[in-house]
């Protein structure tokens, strides 16, 4: 086929992040976890209304919050990223003619985990602004949830992109690939999250993961919980942590980038 036949970069992208946006299962979890934030708002505010004492404490249940978000999004990505196989049968149905590029699906994928975020987000941030909180205890409840989800998404990120490495890269199956990036992104927040118990420059993240509330409702699992709470992350450590998730995220994706780009060019010149 000759190359004038080929789709300009920036179309391929298009096209193709458009068929990751028909898998109805992330649309499922996003639906979800919509639910559940809207669920416990209203509980939230039905008891502050009814008993004059909210159901949850405000911190907390921002907490709990972020971590339906977190819990979310991580899902998502996993979707969006064993849903690849899928995504290059309807590619190829569609475009028979066109090679499939997994570069573009990597990219999309990445695009779409930032779209759920802001999708799942601006609810939060407009149910619960707390300008009260704002004056009285200079705790800024948006400030909050916006530095604590772009660090969550930044470890998503990476952990979507050492998915698509183990399978470009060292040939993993893709359930397999995505099992153990979602251990590694589990096992990151417990690591930061202890290290940050333990007193150190991290201190300031212990409260960017729900591990330092599982205590609270499991036994067995260890306190984790700083005494002094780090609701607002100043500068200049916020964008210290940010960029290194972002940095770490990045890197990851440069990693996978041309053996993806390598398997592409092998299935146009084989024929799939």
């Amino acid at each position: 086929m000759s190359t004038d036949r080929r789709m300009p970069p920036l179309t391929v992208l298009e096209r193709t992040a458009g068929m990751q946006l028909h898998n109805r299962f992330i649309w499922l979890v996003c639906a979800l976890a919509l639910y559940l934030i809207a669920q416990l708002s209203f509980v939230q505010w039905q008891t502050g209304r009814q008993l004059g004492m909210p159901r949850f404490d405000t911190l907390d249940l921002m907490s709990l919050l972020m971590a339906i978000v977190e819990g979310a999004l991580l899902l998502g990505a996993l979707l969006l990223a064993l849903g690849t196989p899928q995504v290059r049968r309807s590619w190829y149905a569609r475009y028979p003619q066109q090679p499939f590029s997994y570069v573009a699906a990597g990219v999309g994928g990445a695009l779409i985990i930032v779209l759920l975020l802001v999708i799942m987000l601006v609810p939060v941030l407009v149910l619960h602004s707390y300008p009260e909180l704002a004056e009285a205890a200079q705790v800024h409840i948006p400030l909050m949830m916006l530095q604590r989800a772009t660090l969550v998404l930044s470890a998503i990120l990476a952990a979507y992109n050492l998915i698509l490495l183990l399978r470009h890269m060292a040939r993993l199956p893709w359930w397999l690939a995505g099992a153990i990036g979602v251990i590694a992104y589990g096992g990151l927040g417990y690591y930061i999250t202890f290290r940050s118990y333990q007193g150190n420059n991290l201190e300031r993240l212990n409260y960017v993961f729900y591990y330092n509330h599982l205590w609270e409702y499991f036994d067995w699992f260890p306190k984790l919980q700083l005494s002094a709470e780090f609701h607002n992350i100043q500068m200049p450590y916020y964008a210290y942590y940010l960029g290194a998730a972002t940095a770490a995220a990045l890197i990851l994706m440069l990693l996978w980038m041309p053996s993806a780009s390598n398997q592409s060019a092998r299935e146009s010149v084989e024929g799939r």
